[in-house]
């Protein structure tokens, strides 16, 4: 199994993978609550959608910020 971004690292692979599997099993047990039918009501499929940007937002703040450190941590040392 591949994730884009992650390289041919393992580690970063198993790192991707658990992060993605968290936001999958957080927003399934906060959206899926009724097991009687065998398909998703569309407040359930509503919420999963919501819930899986949120985190992808969350994530692109999360790179964006890490970003900004890296480049400011690269710069001159003013000497």
């Amino acid at each position: 199994m591949s994730f884009g971004g992650a390289g041919g690292n393992p580690l970063e692979q198993k790192l991707q993978f658990e992060m993605v599997f968290g936001v999958i099993s957080g927003c399934f047990e906060d959206c899926v609550n009724d097991f009687r039918s065998n398909t998703m009501s569309e407040g359930e499929k509503t919420c999963l959608s919501n819930c899986a940007a949120r985190h992808a937002g969350i994530q692109e703040l999360i790179v964006q910020a890490q970003n900004e450190l890296q480049g400011g941590m690269g710069g001159g040392s003013g000497f």
